[in-house]
């Protein structure tokens, strides 16, 4: 086994659910820090490597020590939506205020080590997009270039493809939005993606497993290394 550790931010969403066992089957990682606002069962392989520590989001000045160790890899799935937050502000508070806040921290708490920081993004990610949703994804995708990171990896998976129906999610619903997706992708086959195959491309390219897939590359003049996966590159990585 390799001296990789790993911190994972958001391990109880969609992707990072997914992303938590993924990382721990691997079995490429000593030592695996999931911070999340709850704890989460896991019963599989090298279990024995996960830390959990519980952190409040709204106060992180006050968990500081949750992101002090020697981690080289970060992943990063935090996020929601406007409905979920339900205003644009508290989507802005959640989206981007939770994962700059904890990438400003960590990047403090741990400022001589090399980390190489993962974020699942989204498709059409830009700052100056005219949709909230997608201005907010590009406006994070900026401020983690500038935090200091040795390398910065974006991902911009198209619609997610779940697993599991949403427990606040109706039957008819259900059926409605299975009926579009089974369409869809007929019509646009890599336009969609699996969030199984999202955790595995974010996983994949931090082992360096990215089967000579070539993302967009930019150095910023502080030095920080960034690359950019979109969907279609997503899918040849995690599939």
């Amino acid at each position: 086994m390799s001296e990789k550790s790993a911190l994972i931010l958001g391990g109880t969403g969609a992707v990072g659910s997914i992303l938590v066992h993924e990382i721990l089957e691997s079995g490429k990682f000593t030592k695996v820090t999931a911070v999340g606002r709850r704890q989460f069962e896991y019963d599989g392989p090298n279990g024995e490597t996960l830390e959990q520590k519980v952190v409040d989001f709204e106060n992180l000045e006050a968990h500081k020590e949750a992101f002090k160790g020697s981690f080289d890899t970060v992943f990063c799935t935090l996020g929601t939506t406007r409905a979920l937050a339900g205003s644009a502000e508290r989507f802005l508070a959640i989206d981007k205020g939770y994962v700059i806040n904890s990438a400003k921290i960590l990047h403090e708490q741990n400022p001589h080590l090399q980390i190489h920081f993962l974020y699942c993004s989204s498709v059409g990610a830009h700052p100056q997009s005219m949709f909230l949703y997608m201005r907010t994804k590009g406006e994070i995708e900026q401020e983690l270039g500038e935090i200091g990171f040795d390398r910065v990896s974006l991902f911009r998976p198209a619609m997610f493809e779940v697993e599991k129906m949403r427990e606040d999610r109706g039957r008819l619903s259900h059926y409605f939005l299975s009926g579009i997706l089974n369409i869809s992708k007929v019509l646009r086959p890599r336009g969609w993606i699996k969030v199984r195959t999202v955790a595995k491309s974010m996983l994949n390219v931090a082992l360096g497993e990215t089967k000579d897939v070539t993302p967009q590359k930019i150095t910023k003049e502080h030095g920080t290394k960034i690359e950019i996966f979109e969907n279609a590159q997503m899918l040849d990585i995690g599939n």
